[in-house]
């Protein structure tokens, strides 16, 4: 663990399994705070100026410079295999190690170095610097866990510099709860959060007719859905995704559920896939017990 000088990149460290350190371009530091964005306008013919309907976020440039002290040639390979440009994967910067974001490379990696024989074994080994630019098209992190008790000491050293800058309530209690018809969920995120919600459905279909989000007396969000039923055998769940807008059939195996293609899409009669909101308590609420809900913070 190594605060603004240590990064981990599909599951490899930068220190102990690739032998290489980030450095600063120069004194300091560059970091752009939010993904890249693009504005939606619109000209109008007789006036000055533009009007602005909206921005979209695109993508997340990675640029990391490091440098290199004693990189043999193993490690070198697996910088090549590490990078590669099919390769994708999650990084996460030491400093912030709450969140992670998929990535990939963006240009074959530049490096500037001197080779020397290591005197002690014969081997070559290189000396220099060099820069790694990444991307994310998914311009946002998501969390590695949603509770800080789930960050332990012993793994996350550094827990005390950065808990203040993560949202994350201490423990996880009483939210994202099973099998129950009213659950409270948070979202310690910088974004509205999108969920998948899991209903059992049998042979005689569902009984789900109503999914709601509320914030005291409030309602923040509305799902309608007419009598639904089954379309596949092998369907013994529906998965509610409101990051496609989908509700697709699916069946658990070794505890995981698995899509098995069918789409009941059509059940919906009322309502727009709501996000959860940024901050506070939520009660999701549906008329038939919700297995399990499940949704990441979204991080800039």
């Amino acid at each position: 663990m190594g605060d603004f000088t240590g990064f981990t990149f599909c599951g490899l460290h930068s220190f102990t399994d690739l032998q290489i350190t980030r450095v600063s371009n120069g004194s300091r530091y560059n970091d752009t705070i939010l993904p890249a964005f693009q504005d939606v306008t619109a000209s109008v013919p007789g006036r000055n100026g533009q009007l602005y309907w909206e921005a979209f976020y695109s993508n997340k440039p990675h640029p990391i410079q490091i440098a290199f002290d004693g990189l043999d040639e193993t490690h070198f390979r697996k910088l090549r295999q590490t990078f590669a440009a099919d390769k994708e994967g999650w990084l996460i910067y030491d400093e912030l190690p709450y969140k992670k974001y998929w990535a990939k490379a963006q240009n074959p990696v530049q490096l500037n170095y001197i080779c020397f024989d290591d005197p002690s074994t014969g081997a070559r080994v290189y000396k220099g610097e060099g820069t790694i630019n990444l991307i994310s098209y998914d311009p946002f992190a998501r969390s590695v866990n949603k509770y800080l008790d789930e960050y332990s000491a012993a793994s996350y050293p550094n827990k005390d510099e950065w808990k203040d800058s993560c949202g994350m309530k201490a423990t996880k209690g009483s939210y994202d709860g099973t099998s129950s018809t009213t659950i409270t969920v948070y979202n310690g995120g910088d974004r509205p959060a999108d969920w998948m919600a899991f209903y059992p459905i049998s042979s005689t279909g569902s009984s789900l007719t109503t999914i709601t989000l509320t914030s005291g007396q409030n309602t923040l969000g509305t799902l309608g859905f007419t009598t639904i039923t089954r379309k596949d055998s092998n369907d013994t769940f529906m998965r509610i995704n409101t990051r496609t807008n989908l509700i697709e059939g699916c069946k658990k195996v070794n505890g995981v559920y698995v899509l098995t293609g069918s789409l009941y899409n059509e059940f919906k009669t009322s309502g727009d896939f709501f996000k959860i909101p940024v901050g506070g308590d939520y009660v999701f609420t549906s008329d038939t017990a919700c297995t399990e809900i499940q949704y990441d913070y979204l991080y800039y």
